[in-house]
């Protein structure tokens, strides 16, 4: 069992060391799988897989895995009153935010992340659903910001 455990820490330490390798302005390719729904007792229990490419789309860096009973995320999205086409799709725009709860930081330090997206959702019948965007993520560290820009698909089914 602690084999297993220091393998899983060194995994997610390289996975980490590498996706702050990476150039300011770098190109990343983000895709979510994910399959989730209602019981009747009012859970929402639900899966999702994220998997990433980096350094200008060649690498492949991170993946991540939750399993939940109900997950939001710190995003305010706003999306079109219009669909369009028999698969609805619906175009929208997204802020999301981190604040870093660090009483060493000046408050200014604290919110460290800022992503926006542009992108567009799409219904499959009543089971399947999709996306693609565009994030540009800023992240401040040590005084300075850096950028990189991200084209995402999601694909989900609900039950």
């Amino acid at each position: 069992m602690r084999k297993i455990m220091a393998l899983m820490a060194v995994e997610a330490f390289t996975s980490a060391s590498a996706a702050l390798a990476y150039d300011d302005g770098d190109w990343q390719l983000w895709s979510t799988f994910e399959a989730g729904g209602k019981t009747q007792s009012g859970l929402e229990p639900k899966i999702s897989q994220d998997l990433r490419l980096g350094d200008n789309l060649s690498e492949y860096f991170y993946t991540e895995t939750f399993l939940s009973l109900g997950y939001n995320r710190n995003r305010i999205r706003a999306k079109s009153p219009w669909e369009f086409s028999p698969i609805k799709i619906n175009p929208y725009v997204a802020w999301e935010t981190n604040y870093e709860d660090d009483s060493h930081k000046e408050s200014s330090d604290r919110w460290n992340r800022h992503r926006l997206y542009a992108g567009a959702s799409a219904k499959f019948g009543g089971t399947f659903k999709g996306g693609l965007y565009y994030l540009r993520e800023l992240n401040k560290k040590a005084g300075d910001w850096t950028d990189i820009d991200v084209l995402g698909i999601d694909v989900g089914a609900s039950f």
